[in-house]
């Protein structure tokens, strides 16, 4: 049986955990937010990592928030989430690396090109979205481009507080799933909790042969 993990997703909502918050939590991942469209880049991404670390997180992947309807947008988006990663996290090739979508009218072929940005600079891509959005996207398409596949669906809603072992009676029906989102208030802290499905999504925390960076020039 796959061992399951509980991860956690990191925005600026979250700027006020502390380290004895994240302790309490007992998450064994995070996902920090970096950036969104090519105009955000959140303030407090070092503070996150700094702090869950320090409350026992061992493993870290990155979210965009995609704002893009077209290729020409979803390229520059990838490359300002690429370059602000970087920046502010030193964020390293083999580091997944996840596009949040949850949008409208956003053309699957535009996720894929997004992908494939962030494949060829060396990183593992993963996709995100809700259940209620998936018939928007093919997501046999998108599987070819994607490492990982992070799907929400909340048991609980209303901000009613969630434990970390959800209902598999409400577990959403899809191909693919690595990992599912199923509270928006993981133990009454106001953080989306999810659960892993699969020992990929594990591995991808933890990558074992990650490409090695580029030497500086």
């Amino acid at each position: 049986m796959t061992e399951r993990k509980t991860v956690i997703d990191l925005a600026s909502f979250q700027s006020h955990l502390t380290v004895n918050d994240y302790k309490n939590i007992g998450a064994n991942y995070a996902i920090v937010k970096t950036t969104e469209s090519t105009n955000y880049v959140n303030p407090y991404i070092r503070s996150l990592i700094d702090r869950s670390a320090g409350g026992g997180i061992k493993g870290y992947a990155f979210y965009h928030f995609g704002r893009f309807h077209n290729d020409a947008q979803a390229v520059a988006e990838a490359n300002y989430f690429i370059a602000n990663s970087k920046a502010q996290a030193n964020v390293q090739p083999g580091t997944l690396m996840i596009l949040d979508a949850e949008i409208s009218n956003m053309p699957t072929s535009s996720v894929n090109v997004f992908l494939n940005t962030l494949r060829n600079a060396g990183y593992h891509t993963g996709f995100y979205t809700y259940k209620y959005l998936l018939p928007n996207f093919d997501l046999e398409s998108i599987h070819h481009h994607m490492d990982m596949f992070w799907l929400a669906a909340y048991v609980y809603r209303n901000g009613t507080p969630a434990g970390k072992n959800p209902d598999f009676n409400y577990f959403p029906s899809a191909n693919y799933i690595d990992m599912w989102q199923h509270t928006d208030n993981l133990l009454g802290y106001n953080v989306d909790g999810s659960i892993t499905l699969t020992d990929n999504a594990i591995n991808l925390f933890n990558p074992s042969e990650a490409p090695a960076p580029e030497p500086n020039k």
